[in-house]
């Protein structure tokens, strides 16, 4: 071996072996780039001694791994998110223009009552000038829209390159414009390749200049518009964060790091937070020129032992901020309040575990990295809603918590789907509006009646389908978080939880 080959090999030692061996399996299995029996060792030396309970992440691995160890190379190198859509591509290439594929149509399910849930929503948005005009995005279902309040929905971007949608950003000045920034940030089930562009309501999609390669392994968090300025657009990413001064054409990378959420100050858009996501370290940074600079907020709040934060604000009181924090074992870390626009910040609560699964909140750990939402009424700034495996409430500024709705309906709480992931006020309206693995559930204001609004959605993953070899229209199909759905002149769950395999 020459002397460039031993330095080479040395190099590539120092740069990859302690990076795979650096990763949680959280984080490892978000990673194209380390190795497959490196996560799944790490995975296993977590659990070797701990009790499998639900909420705490084991069954979200346990389907990734029952997916991708088929896929992986015999050395466990994992293969590159962007080989399927290039053989795809090529696929297509070859294809005459006369080569008919068949007309397709959806079956099923349409009506998600009967199902309990009938998938994942990643985020939501609403028309501001037109409330009832709702959109949201789901991570392998693409775009939809109601223009009823959820009543009816309507997708129309099936036939873009990755359907997968994790933000939506309407432009308040003009809602026929919108962006959807693509791909599944909290589940990774689908690639990002940028951010894409609407100018009439979401009926058609062009890429914007923030257009990537799916290999290129980011994730687009949050892409908000400046409500005084349109030309304004930022991007938190996964690569850090981005800003357009041109509507989308042009982007600016002004500060690295490893980006999950950005959000404004309601009435003074130039100042903004932000926030990263880390395997120990997660980080709170603040905008006061309108997101050309950013600084780390950090009087009073932890410096490790967090992996994720997600930020609160309300219009009643823009000096109030609340700030949501997973810790390192995904359960509730703490509750964090500011009083004085982020100068500095004192701790609430870090009790009950807001993340876990139990009724009583005495559990510990949770599923802080895949789902974890925020809310503060914006007619109350003591009144705070928390989303992880449930849903709690605080009416006093976050120092005591009452659990709002749970999973299966246990301790008194209503249902709702577990694993949310998304809250939202609904402009000119008391309703609070929350996306989880089922779907789409909303509530009025001091209220306890959930309403779902899933019908019409065409979102389920489904791992499995089995159809009957005597009677085509019997078919069977296993969901991802939503059970087991069989179509036997009617759809319904016949089994909950992950469905995956099934047959008839």
């Amino acid at each position: 071996m020459t002397n460039m080959k031993k330095i080479l090999c040395l190099l590539a030692m120092v740069m990859v072996v302690p990076y795979a061996h650096a990763q949680e399996w959280v984080d490892g299995m978000k990673d194209h780039r380390v190795n497959f029996y490196e996560v799944q060792k790490s995975f296993n030396e977590y659990w070797k001694d701990r009790e499998v309970e639900k909420g705490k992440g084991w069954k979200q691995f346990k389907r990734w791994e029952n997916f991708m160890e088929p896929r992986v190379y015999p050395t466990g190198e994992r293969p590159e998110p962007s080989l399927l859509f290039s053989a795809m591509q090529a696929a297509s290439a070859q294809m005459s223009a006369s080569q008919n594929l068949g007309e397709w149509q959806p079956v099923g399910p349409f009506q998600g009552n009967p199902m309990g849930g009938i998938g994942r929503i990643n985020c939501i948005a609403f028309d501001p000038q037109h409330p009832d005009t709702v959109y949201v995005g789901a991570p392998a279902g693409g775009f939809w829209t109601s223009y009823n309040g959820g009543q009816t929905w309507t997708t129309t971007t099936d036939q873009l390159t990755n359907i997968g949608v994790s933000s939506i950003a309407v432009d308040p000045s003009n809602p026929q414009v919108i962006y959807i920034g693509t791909g599944d940030r909290d589940g990774g089930d689908t690639y990002s390749y940028g951010i894409m562009k609407s100018t009439d309501g979401g009926k058609t999609w062009n890429p914007t200049g923030f257009n990537q390669s799916i290999s290129s392994n980011t994730r687009i968090g949050q892409v908000w518009v400046d409500p005084s300025n349109s030309q304004v657009v930022i991007a938190a990413t996964w690569w850090g964060i981005y800003r357009s001064a041109n509507a989308g054409q042009t982007w600016q990378l002004e500060k690295s790091g490893t980006f999950h959420s950005v959000v404004s100050n309601p009435l003074n858009p130039d100042v903004l937070y932000a926030a990263t996501i880390g395997a120990n370290n997660a980080k709170i940074y603040k905008s006061t020129d309108n997101g050309l600079s950013w600084n780390q907020l950090t009087s009073g709040l932890p410096t490790s032992g967090v992996r994720r934060v997600e930020i609160g604000l309300t219009p009643v009181d823009t000096s109030y901020i609340y700030l949501l924090y997973g810790a390192s074992n995904n359960g509730f870390y703490g509750m964090y309040r500011s009083v004085n626009g982020g100068q500095s910040f004192s701790l609430r609560a870090n009790s009950p575990n807001l993340m876990g699964w139990a009724v009583s909140g005495n559990d510990s750990g949770g599923q802080a990295w895949y789902d974890l939402c925020i809310a503060v009424d914006p007619q109350n700034r003591d009144v705070i809603y928390t989303g992880g495996v449930n849903i709690w409430r605080s009416t006093n500024g976050g120092t005591s918590w009452s659990l709002e709705a749970h999973w299966y309906g246990g301790g008194g709480a209503p249902y709702v789907h577990a694993d949310h992931h998304y809250m939202a006020w609904q402009p000119k309206t008391d309703q609070l509006w929350i996306g989880n693995d089922g779907g789409i559930t909303s509530k009025a204001r001091n209220q306890s009646v959930y309403t779902d609004h899933n019908d019409g959605l065409n979102i389920t993953q489904y791992y499995k389908i089995g159809i009957s070899e005597t009677n085509s229209s019997k078919i069977i199909a296993g969901a991802q978080d939503n059970g087991t759905h069989l179509n036997n002149l009617n759809w319904n769950r016949v089994r909950g939880g992950d469905g995956m395999d099934c047959e008839i």
